[in-house]
């Protein structure tokens, strides 16, 4: 069952604030259904790790992953050629 609220992305798909979720996981099945999105903040959730799928959003400019619990990023992540802003901070 998918946590998102109805409010956590505009209505083009393109920002998604998926911030202070408790998210263990990227959701990225509700992501896919908007491949344009521009901008994901998912900072201060639990996520230990993203699946290769993830660089599947190639649309991505601005990605927020600080305050979670990564250790490592997917080989593929450097497919994702449009991102300018990567937030690490405290991870």
């Amino acid at each position: 069952m998918s946590k998102l609220r109805k409010h956590d992305h505009t209505m083009d798909g393109s920002d998604w604030d998926l911030s202070l979720l408790s998210l263990k996981e990227v959701p990225v099945e509700d992501l896919k259904k908007n491949p344009m999105a521009k901008r994901i903040d998912l900072s201060n959730n639990a996520l230990i790790k993203l699946p290769d799928s993830f660089t599947s959003l190639t649309h991505l400019v601005v990605l927020d992953l600080s305050k979670n619990r990564l250790t490592e990023l997917p080989q593929s992540f450097g497919d994702l050629n449009r991102l300018t802003r990567l937030d690490l901070y405290d991870n």
